[in-house]
């Protein structure tokens, strides 16, 4: 479907149809709301106390021996209302709303503004302002930076990641390259406030393979998914929300990415900037996003429909 027009369930949406209606609208139009682009799903152990910081008391948690499912959901989205950008979400764990459960959000971090507000506004999610940024690694001592192809295999094929070319080390992977490099590291800084907070740093190693091979003969079918979720309890919204989205994508499965979260105290964290969200934000490194990863997934070719949030009752049901 494209930003603003419904169809039927049956009516198939090319993505891009979808990544060019969204460019050319620019803003959040009437939902559902499409995005286009790729993104990884990784599935980790959050321990339930962990989780509760970040979920209403109202809302009961999947508890499975002091455990729930959480992870991060980090996307590259080439068309949405907002245009190009970079989203990655910290799922702290599954609310339980029979006979199915839905995600929590304990953060939501983009490069966007304007995608910030609408979550903010619209949505009712934790949405921050971030930089990602990106880092080679597998620097051999005494190797320098240069113009080069990326790491080679002894083939001579290029090689890559999931981000990007190995050794392009901007969040656009437009900059220059490191022969040398062998994988690279996404840093997630939480820039809302006037002094950067870093959030945490995922490896893409596991996701290394010669360029143009990334996609061919791993990926399982075209696949359809909905997935609930909850948002709200915000200053912005806070009556409980519950929205759902569709999403259409080839999938392949990954080994799990390392997460690297801060390495300070996270009160010391808090301390140290003079903000109580640099706190948090140690927190959601360590106790949300560094939780312990059971399966990764790569989205490409993805197409994603938002359907409008509505308000939940104390039942449980839709208003």
């Amino acid at each position: 479907m494209l930003p603003g027009r419904r169809e039927t369930t049956r009516t198939k949406t090319k993505k891009g149809d979808a990544a060019s209606s969204a460019s050319r609208t620019g803003s959040y139009a009437s939902p559902p709301w499409t995005f286009t682009g790729k993104a990884l799903y990784q599935l980790s152990l959050v321990r339930v106390s962990d989780a509760r910081k970040y979920v209403p008391e109202s809302i009961p948690l999947v508890n499975i021996f002091g455990w729930t499912l959480g992870g991060f959901y980090l996307a590259r989205y080439d068309g949405s209302p907002a245009g190009q950008f970079d989203e990655l979400v910290a799922l702290a764990g599954l609310a339980w709303n029979f006979p199915t459960s839905c995600a929590w959000a304990a953060r939501v971090y983009v490069n966007s503004d304007e995608a910030r507000r609408h979550g903010l506004a619209v949505v009712g999610l934790p949405s921050r302002l971030a930089s990602f940024e990106r880092r080679a690694v597998g620097v051999e001592k005494g190797q320098g930076q240069g113009q080069g192809q990326g790491q080679r295999s002894r083939r001579g094929k290029e090689k890559e990641d999931w981000w990007g070319p190995v050794g392009s080390t901007n969040s656009n992977s437009s900059s220059s390259s490191n022969p040398s490099s062998s994988s690279s590291v996404i840093s997630l800084y939480n820039t809302s406030k006037k002094k950067r907070v870093h959030v945490c740093s995922i490896d893409m190693a596991s996701s290394v393979s010669d360029a143009g091979s990334q996609s061919r003969g791993q990926f399982m079918p075209s696949i359809q998914m909905f997935l609930p979720s909850f948002s709200g309890a915000t200053a912005l919204c806070p009556e409980i929300l519950k929205y759902s989205l569709r999403l259409e994508t080839k999938v392949r499965f990954l080994r799990p990415m390392r997460v690297l979260s801060s390495l300070v105290d996270a009160d010391a964290a808090g301390d140290a900037a003079g903000e109580a969200d640099a706190g948090i934000e140690a927190f959601v490194g360590r106790d949300v996003l560094g939780g312990r990863p059971l399966v990764c997934m790569s989205f490409e070719d993805m197409v994603m429909e938002v359907q409008k949030p509505e308000v939940v009752n104390g039942n449980g049901t839709m208003r």
